[in-house]
C-alpha cells in the first residue's frame, strides 16, 4: 500500500475515532471499545493472513506439475 494513501486512510480513522469519543457518554468506555474493535479486526486479519499463506502453499506446488 503507497505510503499516501494510507497516511490519509489513517487521517481518516482519527478523525472518526475523534468524532465518536465527542459523542460519547463515557469517553473511557468507548476507548476501551475501540481498542477490542482494532484488535478483533487485527485477530481477523492474522488469521485471513494465514488461511491464505497456507492455500498458497498447497497451490504452489500443484501448479509446477
Amino acid at each position: 500500500m503507497p505510503t499516501g494513501r494510507r497516511g490519509s486512510s489513517t487521517g481518516t480513522a482519527k478523525t472518526g475515532v475523534n468524532e465518536r469519543l465527542g459523542q460519547a457518554e463515557d469517553s473511557q468506555k468507548m476507548i476501551d471499545r475501540l481498542i477490542g474493535d482494532y484488535a478483533k479486526a487485527v485477530a481477523a486479519s492474522t488469521g485471513d493472513r494465514g488461511l491464505l499463506e497456507l492455500d498458497r502453499q498447497e497451490s504452489v506446488p500443484a501448479a509446477r506439475v
